[in-house]
Protein backbone atom coordinates (compact mmCIF):
# COMPACT_ATOMS: atom_id res chain seq x y z
CA UNK A 1 0.00 0.00 0.00
CA UNK A 2 2.85 2.45 1.02
CA UNK A 3 4.39 1.70 -2.63
CA UNK A 4 0.91 2.20 -4.24
CA UNK A 5 0.59 5.70 -2.64
CA UNK A 6 3.98 6.63 -3.22
CA UNK A 7 3.98 5.87 -6.71
CA UNK A 8 0.62 7.99 -7.07
CA UNK A 9 1.92 10.91 -5.54
CA UNK A 10 5.04 10.51 -7.81
CA UNK A 11 2.72 10.46 -10.81
CA UNK A 12 0.58 13.65 -8.86
CA UNK A 13 3.88 15.72 -8.45
CA UNK A 14 5.25 14.92 -12.26
CA UNK A 15 1.74 16.15 -13.53
CA UNK A 16 1.61 19.58 -11.43
CA UNK A 17 4.75 20.21 -12.14
CA UNK A 18 4.53 19.68 -15.95
CA UNK A 19 1.27 21.82 -16.29
CA UNK A 20 2.96 24.33 -14.15
CA UNK A 21 6.13 24.14 -15.90
CA UNK A 22 7.73 24.29 -12.55
CA UNK A 23 9.82 20.99 -13.42
CA UNK A 24 10.80 18.40 -15.02
CA UNK A 25 10.72 14.88 -13.94
CA UNK A 26 13.56 13.45 -14.19
CA UNK A 27 15.32 16.16 -15.09
CA UNK A 28 19.25 16.80 -15.04
CA UNK A 29 21.75 19.72 -14.68
CA UNK A 30 23.43 19.98 -17.95
CA UNK A 31 26.35 22.68 -18.14
CA UNK A 32 28.05 24.05 -21.31
CA UNK A 33 31.82 23.57 -21.92
CA UNK A 34 32.71 27.25 -20.57
CA UNK A 35 31.08 26.53 -17.49
CA UNK A 36 28.89 29.84 -17.27
CA UNK A 37 25.77 28.47 -18.30
CA UNK A 38 23.52 25.46 -17.36
CA UNK A 39 20.56 23.90 -18.18
CA UNK A 40 17.78 21.74 -16.49
CA UNK A 41 16.15 19.21 -19.10
CA UNK A 42 15.41 15.21 -19.39
CA UNK A 43 17.41 13.51 -21.02
CA UNK A 44 15.69 12.06 -23.73
CA UNK A 45 18.80 10.31 -26.09
CA UNK A 46 22.20 11.02 -27.47
CA UNK A 47 22.55 10.33 -31.41
CA UNK A 48 25.67 10.06 -32.30
CA UNK A 49 27.32 13.65 -30.93
CA UNK A 50 23.64 15.30 -31.01
CA UNK A 51 22.36 15.19 -27.42
CA UNK A 52 18.59 15.63 -27.40
CA UNK A 53 16.67 17.07 -23.83
CA UNK A 54 13.70 17.95 -23.29
CA UNK A 55 12.74 21.23 -21.36
CA UNK A 56 10.16 22.07 -18.65
CA UNK A 57 7.79 23.38 -21.13
CA UNK A 58 7.91 19.82 -23.11
CA UNK A 59 10.40 21.50 -25.93
CA UNK A 60 12.85 19.84 -27.32
CA UNK A 61 16.07 20.89 -27.73
CA UNK A 62 19.39 19.23 -29.44
CA UNK A 63 22.83 20.16 -28.23
CA UNK A 64 26.38 19.05 -29.47
CA UNK A 65 28.30 17.05 -27.35
CA UNK A 66 31.30 18.96 -27.72
CA UNK A 67 29.36 21.83 -26.35
CA UNK A 68 29.40 20.34 -22.98
CA UNK A 69 31.95 20.14 -19.81
CA UNK A 70 33.17 16.84 -18.73
CA UNK A 71 30.70 16.11 -16.52
CA UNK A 72 27.76 16.86 -18.76
CA UNK A 73 29.28 14.53 -20.98
CA UNK A 74 29.95 11.64 -18.77
CA UNK A 75 26.56 12.55 -17.35
CA UNK A 76 24.87 12.29 -21.48
CA UNK A 77 27.30 8.92 -21.86
CA UNK A 78 26.10 7.40 -18.68
CA UNK A 79 22.58 7.75 -19.73
CA UNK A 80 22.52 6.76 -22.99
CA UNK A 81 24.04 3.30 -21.86
CA UNK A 82 21.47 2.75 -19.29
CA UNK A 83 18.88 2.91 -22.00
CA UNK A 84 20.26 0.40 -24.32
CA UNK A 85 19.01 -2.90 -24.07
CA UNK A 86 20.89 -4.68 -21.74
CA UNK A 87 23.20 -7.51 -22.91
CA UNK A 88 22.54 -10.84 -23.66
CA UNK A 89 22.80 -12.56 -20.05
CA UNK A 90 25.34 -15.30 -19.98
CA UNK A 91 24.47 -18.62 -20.63
CA UNK A 92 24.69 -21.59 -23.36
CA UNK A 93 24.72 -19.94 -26.96
CA UNK A 94 25.04 -16.14 -25.60
CA UNK A 95 26.71 -13.82 -27.62
CA UNK A 96 29.61 -12.03 -25.09
CA UNK A 97 28.56 -8.59 -23.97
CA UNK A 98 30.57 -6.86 -26.71
CA UNK A 99 28.90 -8.64 -29.46
CA UNK A 100 25.29 -8.30 -28.15
CA UNK A 101 24.46 -5.43 -30.10
CA UNK A 102 24.78 -4.59 -33.81
CA UNK A 103 26.84 -2.51 -35.81
CA UNK A 104 25.73 1.17 -36.04
CA UNK A 105 28.06 1.89 -39.61
CA UNK A 106 27.26 5.66 -40.67
CA UNK A 107 26.30 6.50 -44.19
CA UNK A 108 27.64 9.74 -43.28
CA UNK A 109 30.89 10.61 -42.04
CA UNK A 110 31.39 11.53 -38.59
CA UNK A 111 31.75 15.85 -38.19
CA UNK A 112 34.54 16.92 -35.65
CA UNK A 113 34.75 20.27 -35.02
CA UNK A 114 37.91 22.55 -36.37
CA UNK A 115 38.33 24.41 -33.57
CA UNK A 116 38.07 21.77 -31.40
CA UNK A 117 40.24 20.36 -28.06
CA UNK A 118 41.92 17.06 -27.77
CA UNK A 119 39.40 15.91 -25.22
CA UNK A 120 36.63 16.93 -27.58
CA UNK A 121 37.84 14.90 -30.13
CA UNK A 122 38.63 11.94 -28.27
CA UNK A 123 34.74 12.25 -26.57
CA UNK A 124 33.38 12.20 -29.69
CA UNK A 125 35.36 9.20 -30.96
CA UNK A 126 34.31 7.36 -27.98
CA UNK A 127 30.85 7.75 -28.34
CA UNK A 128 30.93 6.89 -32.13
CA UNK A 129 32.70 3.84 -30.74
CA UNK A 130 30.17 3.40 -28.27
CA UNK A 131 27.54 3.21 -30.71
CA UNK A 132 29.67 0.62 -32.80
CA UNK A 133 30.08 3.25 -35.47
CA UNK A 134 33.81 1.83 -36.31
CA UNK A 135 33.89 3.71 -39.50
CA UNK A 136 34.63 6.57 -37.45
CA UNK A 137 38.02 5.33 -37.68
CA UNK A 138 38.18 6.49 -40.76
CA UNK A 139 36.20 9.85 -40.37
CA UNK A 140 38.75 10.81 -37.62
CA UNK A 141 41.46 10.91 -40.08
CA UNK A 142 42.64 14.54 -41.35
CA UNK A 143 41.06 15.19 -44.80
CA UNK A 144 44.40 15.27 -46.45
CA UNK A 145 45.47 12.12 -45.36
CA UNK A 146 41.70 10.48 -46.19
CA UNK A 147 42.68 11.95 -50.40
CA UNK A 148 46.29 11.13 -50.20
CA UNK A 149 45.17 7.17 -49.06
CA UNK A 150 42.23 6.85 -51.59
CA UNK A 151 44.53 8.42 -53.86
CA UNK A 152 47.09 5.02 -52.71
CA UNK A 153 44.44 2.94 -53.03
CA UNK A 154 42.98 3.92 -56.07
CA UNK A 155 47.15 2.99 -57.98
CA UNK A 156 47.59 0.27 -56.09
CA UNK A 157 44.89 -1.71 -57.44
CA UNK A 158 44.75 -0.02 -60.67
CA UNK A 159 48.68 -2.15 -61.21
CA UNK A 160 46.39 -5.74 -61.04
CA UNK A 161 45.16 -7.31 -64.38
CA UNK A 162 41.72 -8.25 -63.54
CA UNK A 163 42.97 -11.66 -64.88
CA UNK A 164 45.54 -11.66 -62.06
CA UNK A 165 43.01 -10.79 -59.46
CA UNK A 166 40.55 -13.58 -61.29
CA UNK A 167 43.56 -16.38 -60.63
CA UNK A 168 44.10 -15.27 -56.89
CA UNK A 169 40.69 -15.86 -56.30
CA UNK A 170 40.30 -19.14 -57.98
CA UNK A 171 43.60 -20.00 -55.64
CA UNK A 172 41.55 -18.65 -52.32
CA UNK A 173 38.54 -20.59 -53.73
CA UNK A 174 40.78 -23.77 -53.97
CA UNK A 175 42.49 -23.18 -50.27
CA UNK A 176 38.92 -23.04 -48.49
CA UNK A 177 37.39 -26.20 -50.27
CA UNK A 178 40.73 -28.39 -49.74
CA UNK A 179 40.27 -27.40 -46.36
CA UNK A 180 36.29 -27.99 -45.83
CA UNK A 181 36.86 -31.74 -47.52
CA UNK A 182 39.79 -32.49 -45.59
CA UNK A 183 39.04 -31.31 -42.36
CA UNK A 184 38.82 -34.68 -40.42
CA UNK A 185 42.12 -36.02 -41.77
CA UNK A 186 43.64 -32.22 -41.08
CA UNK A 187 42.54 -32.36 -37.33
CA UNK A 188 43.53 -35.71 -36.67
CA UNK A 189 47.38 -35.39 -38.24
CA UNK A 190 49.68 -36.00 -35.61
CA UNK A 191 51.77 -33.42 -37.29
CA UNK A 192 49.66 -30.77 -35.04
CA UNK A 193 51.37 -32.38 -32.11
CA UNK A 194 48.08 -31.12 -30.31
CA UNK A 195 47.11 -32.62 -26.68
CA UNK A 196 43.84 -33.49 -26.44
CA UNK A 197 42.66 -30.33 -24.56
CA UNK A 198 44.13 -28.18 -27.22
CA UNK A 199 42.67 -30.62 -30.38
CA UNK A 200 38.93 -30.00 -29.04
CA UNK A 201 39.56 -25.91 -28.77
CA UNK A 202 41.13 -26.33 -32.42
CA UNK A 203 38.59 -28.41 -33.50
CA UNK A 204 35.63 -25.91 -32.35
CA UNK A 205 37.20 -23.25 -34.00
CA UNK A 206 37.69 -24.89 -37.11
CA UNK A 207 35.05 -24.11 -39.12
CA UNK A 208 34.63 -20.25 -37.98
CA UNK A 209 38.18 -19.57 -38.62
CA UNK A 210 37.60 -20.95 -42.20
CA UNK A 211 34.97 -19.05 -43.06
CA UNK A 212 36.28 -16.21 -41.79
CA UNK A 213 39.16 -16.46 -44.04
CA UNK A 214 36.38 -17.05 -47.01
CA UNK A 215 35.52 -13.26 -46.51
CA UNK A 216 38.89 -12.23 -45.85
CA UNK A 217 40.65 -13.90 -49.40
CA UNK A 218 39.50 -12.84 -52.85
CA UNK A 219 37.24 -14.12 -54.71
CA UNK A 220 35.90 -14.19 -58.45
CA UNK A 221 33.79 -11.64 -57.63
CA UNK A 222 36.00 -9.21 -57.12
CA UNK A 223 35.70 -6.24 -59.30
CA UNK A 224 39.69 -4.68 -60.20
CA UNK A 225 37.57 -1.59 -61.78
CA UNK A 226 34.75 -1.23 -58.97
CA UNK A 227 37.38 -1.47 -56.27
CA UNK A 228 39.68 1.37 -57.89
CA UNK A 229 36.84 3.23 -58.25
CA UNK A 230 35.03 3.58 -54.86
CA UNK A 231 35.82 5.28 -52.38
CA UNK A 232 37.77 3.75 -49.60
CA UNK A 233 35.17 4.70 -46.98
CA UNK A 234 32.66 2.65 -48.82
CA UNK A 235 34.89 -0.34 -49.15
CA UNK A 236 35.34 -0.17 -45.55
CA UNK A 237 32.11 -0.19 -44.49
CA UNK A 238 31.36 -3.75 -46.95
CA UNK A 239 34.48 -5.15 -45.13
CA UNK A 240 33.29 -4.34 -41.32
CA UNK A 241 29.99 -5.74 -42.63
CA UNK A 242 31.13 -8.60 -44.03
CA UNK A 243 33.43 -9.87 -41.00
CA UNK A 244 31.38 -8.91 -38.45
CA UNK A 245 29.26 -12.10 -38.00
CA UNK A 246 32.39 -14.04 -38.79
CA UNK A 247 34.19 -12.76 -36.01
CA UNK A 248 31.06 -12.84 -34.20
CA UNK A 249 30.80 -16.92 -34.67
CA UNK A 250 34.67 -17.02 -34.05
CA UNK A 251 34.48 -15.38 -30.84
CA UNK A 252 31.58 -17.66 -29.74
CA UNK A 253 33.66 -20.51 -30.60
CA UNK A 254 36.69 -19.42 -27.79
CA UNK A 255 36.31 -21.10 -24.84
CA UNK A 256 36.16 -17.77 -21.84
CA UNK A 257 35.36 -15.39 -24.68
CA UNK A 258 33.39 -13.12 -21.70
CA UNK A 259 37.28 -12.34 -20.69
CA UNK A 260 38.23 -11.26 -23.82
CA UNK A 261 35.48 -8.53 -23.67
CA UNK A 262 36.74 -4.83 -24.16
CA UNK A 263 35.55 -2.01 -26.64
CA UNK A 264 37.59 0.79 -28.64
CA UNK A 265 35.08 3.51 -26.41
CA UNK A 266 37.19 1.85 -22.99
CA UNK A 267 40.55 2.25 -24.87
CA UNK A 268 40.01 6.01 -26.08
CA UNK A 269 38.48 7.04 -22.72
CA UNK A 270 41.85 5.69 -21.01
CA UNK A 271 43.86 8.18 -23.22
CA UNK A 272 45.53 10.72 -21.18
CA UNK A 273 45.41 14.48 -22.66
CA UNK A 274 47.22 17.40 -21.61
CA UNK A 275 46.38 20.33 -23.83
CA UNK A 276 49.20 22.68 -24.80
CA UNK A 277 48.49 24.90 -26.59
CA UNK A 278 44.84 25.11 -29.19
CA UNK A 279 46.61 22.86 -31.77
CA UNK A 280 48.88 21.35 -29.69
CA UNK A 281 48.43 18.56 -27.16
CA UNK A 282 50.50 16.13 -25.06
CA UNK A 283 48.68 12.74 -25.04
CA UNK A 284 49.54 9.91 -22.99
CA UNK A 285 48.42 6.06 -23.37
CA UNK A 286 48.39 2.89 -21.80
CA UNK A 287 46.94 0.55 -23.68
CA UNK A 288 46.13 -2.92 -23.14
CA UNK A 289 48.62 -2.97 -19.74
CA UNK A 290 51.61 -2.24 -21.60
CA UNK A 291 53.87 0.58 -20.53
CA UNK A 292 52.53 4.24 -21.14
CA UNK A 293 53.80 5.84 -24.06
CA UNK A 294 53.47 9.62 -24.62
CA UNK A 295 53.52 11.91 -27.97
CA UNK A 296 52.56 15.35 -29.26
CA UNK A 297 49.54 15.31 -30.93
CA UNK A 298 48.44 18.34 -33.51
CA UNK A 299 45.13 19.71 -34.74
CA UNK A 300 44.97 19.30 -38.21
CA UNK A 301 41.16 19.87 -40.19
CA UNK A 302 39.51 19.74 -36.40
CA UNK A 303 41.12 16.24 -36.17
CA UNK A 304 43.91 15.59 -33.63
CA UNK A 305 46.49 12.82 -34.61
CA UNK A 306 50.55 12.35 -33.40
CA UNK A 307 53.03 14.94 -35.10
CA UNK A 308 54.78 11.81 -36.08
CA UNK A 309 52.35 10.17 -38.42
CA UNK A 310 51.96 13.97 -39.91
CA UNK A 311 55.28 14.05 -40.95
CA UNK A 312 54.65 10.36 -42.22
CA UNK A 313 51.88 11.08 -44.57
CA UNK A 314 54.02 13.40 -46.53
CA UNK A 315 55.04 10.46 -47.73
CA UNK A 316 52.10 8.99 -49.09
CA UNK A 317 51.95 11.92 -52.69
CA UNK A 318 55.85 10.38 -52.97
CA UNK A 319 55.05 6.24 -52.43
CA UNK A 320 51.67 6.66 -55.25
CA UNK A 321 53.88 8.59 -57.92
CA UNK A 322 56.43 5.55 -57.20
CA UNK A 323 53.73 2.95 -57.53
CA UNK A 324 52.48 4.47 -60.09
CA UNK A 325 55.83 3.98 -62.27
CA UNK A 326 55.71 0.47 -61.62
CA UNK A 327 55.77 -1.70 -64.78
CA UNK A 328 52.21 -3.49 -64.58
CA UNK A 329 53.15 -6.06 -66.90
CA UNK A 330 56.08 -7.62 -64.89
CA UNK A 331 54.10 -6.84 -61.74
CA UNK A 332 51.18 -9.20 -63.04
CA UNK A 333 53.79 -11.45 -64.12
CA UNK A 334 55.08 -11.82 -60.87
CA UNK A 335 51.90 -12.24 -58.82
CA UNK A 336 51.09 -14.91 -61.03
CA UNK A 337 54.52 -16.84 -60.38
CA UNK A 338 53.82 -16.42 -56.44
CA UNK A 339 49.83 -18.19 -57.08
CA UNK A 340 51.57 -21.12 -59.07
CA UNK A 341 53.79 -21.81 -56.74
CA UNK A 342 51.52 -21.36 -53.57
CA UNK A 343 48.54 -23.44 -55.81
CA UNK A 344 51.12 -26.44 -55.57
CA UNK A 345 50.47 -27.16 -51.36
CA UNK A 346 46.93 -26.39 -52.12
CA UNK A 347 46.10 -28.43 -55.58
CA UNK A 348 48.33 -31.65 -53.07
CA UNK A 349 45.81 -31.00 -50.22
CA UNK A 350 43.08 -30.76 -52.15
CA UNK A 351 43.92 -34.66 -53.85
CA UNK A 352 44.93 -36.17 -50.81
CA UNK A 353 43.83 -39.58 -50.64
CA UNK A 354 44.63 -40.85 -46.99
CA UNK A 355 45.50 -39.57 -43.49
CA UNK A 356 48.96 -40.46 -44.67
CA UNK A 357 48.85 -37.78 -47.31
CA UNK A 358 47.56 -35.24 -45.17
CA UNK A 359 50.31 -35.99 -42.91
CA UNK A 360 53.11 -35.52 -45.32
CA UNK A 361 51.62 -32.32 -46.50
CA UNK A 362 51.20 -30.92 -43.03
CA UNK A 363 55.08 -32.14 -42.45
CA UNK A 364 56.52 -30.70 -45.49
CA UNK A 365 54.41 -26.97 -44.82
CA UNK A 366 55.66 -27.20 -41.33
CA UNK A 367 59.72 -27.05 -42.63
CA UNK A 368 58.99 -24.46 -45.24
CA UNK A 369 57.35 -22.49 -42.79
CA UNK A 370 60.59 -23.25 -40.60
CA UNK A 371 63.28 -22.62 -43.54
CA UNK A 372 61.02 -19.68 -44.14
CA UNK A 373 61.63 -18.10 -40.59
CA UNK A 374 64.82 -19.35 -40.38
CA UNK A 375 65.78 -16.64 -43.58
CA UNK A 376 64.10 -14.12 -42.01
CA UNK A 377 65.97 -14.21 -38.82
CA UNK A 378 69.09 -14.21 -40.20
CA UNK A 379 68.42 -11.28 -43.03
CA UNK A 380 67.60 -9.13 -39.76
CA UNK A 381 69.48 -10.44 -36.92
CA UNK A 382 69.03 -10.26 -33.30
CA UNK A 383 66.35 -7.30 -33.76
CA UNK A 384 64.36 -9.73 -35.52
CA UNK A 385 60.40 -9.71 -34.69
CA UNK A 386 60.50 -6.57 -32.86
CA UNK A 387 59.43 -3.16 -33.83
CA UNK A 388 62.32 -1.15 -36.03
CA UNK A 389 62.52 2.14 -36.53
CA UNK A 390 61.47 3.61 -32.98
CA UNK A 391 58.89 2.91 -30.52
CA UNK A 392 55.24 2.16 -31.30
CA UNK A 393 52.92 5.73 -31.82
CA UNK A 394 49.34 5.47 -30.37
CA UNK A 395 46.24 7.04 -31.81
CA UNK A 396 42.72 7.21 -30.84
CA UNK A 397 41.60 3.86 -31.52
CA UNK A 398 44.58 2.11 -31.60
CA UNK A 399 48.25 1.82 -31.87
CA UNK A 400 51.05 0.94 -34.53
CA UNK A 401 54.87 1.36 -35.33
CA UNK A 402 55.31 5.11 -36.31
CA UNK A 403 58.68 4.31 -38.20
CA UNK A 404 58.93 0.01 -38.09
CA UNK A 405 58.23 -2.87 -39.67
CA UNK A 406 55.79 -3.96 -37.06
CA UNK A 407 52.32 -2.39 -35.94
CA UNK A 408 49.02 -3.91 -34.54
CA UNK A 409 45.78 -1.97 -33.53
CA UNK A 410 42.75 -2.63 -31.07
CA UNK A 411 39.80 -4.77 -32.41
CA UNK A 412 40.51 -4.12 -35.95
CA UNK A 413 41.51 -0.68 -35.47
CA UNK A 414 44.62 0.68 -34.97
CA UNK A 415 46.21 3.96 -34.99
CA UNK A 416 46.81 5.73 -38.15
CA UNK A 417 51.12 4.51 -39.31
CA UNK A 418 53.77 5.33 -41.56
CA UNK A 419 53.93 4.75 -44.68
CA UNK A 420 56.67 2.20 -44.01
CA UNK A 421 54.62 0.00 -42.26
CA UNK A 422 50.73 -1.06 -41.91
CA UNK A 423 48.32 -2.97 -39.78
CA UNK A 424 44.66 -3.97 -40.58
CA UNK A 425 42.71 -5.51 -43.65
CA UNK A 426 43.41 -3.93 -46.93
CA UNK A 427 45.92 -2.71 -49.70
CA UNK A 428 45.88 -4.66 -52.90
CA UNK A 429 47.58 -7.79 -53.23
CA UNK A 430 47.38 -10.40 -50.47
CA UNK A 431 44.74 -8.61 -48.47
CA UNK A 432 41.16 -8.78 -46.11
CA UNK A 433 39.36 -7.92 -48.78
CA UNK A 434 39.13 -4.27 -50.12
CA UNK A 435 41.72 -1.62 -48.59
CA UNK A 436 41.07 -0.66 -45.48
CA UNK A 437 38.70 -2.59 -44.01
CA UNK A 438 38.36 -3.90 -40.81
CA UNK A 439 40.16 -6.82 -38.81
CA UNK A 440 42.50 -9.64 -39.38
CA UNK A 441 44.63 -10.07 -42.52
CA UNK A 442 48.10 -9.25 -44.16
CA UNK A 443 49.08 -7.23 -47.30
CA UNK A 444 47.88 -4.08 -48.74
CA UNK A 445 48.36 -0.46 -49.64
CA UNK A 446 46.52 1.03 -46.19
CA UNK A 447 44.49 -0.88 -43.68
CA UNK A 448 42.73 -1.13 -39.91
CA UNK A 449 43.01 -4.13 -37.54
CA UNK A 450 45.85 -6.22 -36.61
CA UNK A 451 48.17 -6.84 -39.90
CA UNK A 452 51.42 -6.55 -41.14
CA UNK A 453 52.51 -5.75 -45.24
CA UNK A 454 51.79 -3.14 -47.18
CA UNK A 455 52.47 0.59 -47.36
CA UNK A 456 50.44 2.33 -44.50
CA UNK A 457 48.04 2.17 -41.55
CA UNK A 458 45.42 4.33 -40.38
CA UNK A 459 42.79 5.20 -38.41
CA UNK A 460 42.07 6.30 -34.86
Amino acid sequence: MKWRISVQRLAAACLIGALGQTFVCGAEKWTDSSGSKTLEAEFVQLDGIQLKLKKSDGAEVVIPLYKLDDASRLQARKLAKAKQTPAIASGAGAKPAFLATPLNLSETPVEFPKESTVQQFLDIITQEYEAKNYIAAWDALPLQYQKDLDALKQVAVGLIDPATLKEIGKTSSSLIGALRTKKDWILSSKELELDDETLEIVSGLYDPVVDLLETLLPNDAWDVSAIQNTKLRDLMKVAIESLSPKVERLMKEIPNSEEFQFSLADYTKSIKAKQRTATEAEVTISPFGMPPQTSMWVRVDGRWIDRATVESGKDLTRLTQELAKQDKKQLNQQIRQGIAVAAIPIGTLAEAESQSDVDDIIRDLKGTIMKGVAAMSAMQGPSFGAPSGGSPQFGANGFNGSGGAQSSGGSGFSGPGRPATMSGDGGAGSQSGPPRPADVNSGGAGSDGVNSGGATSAGP
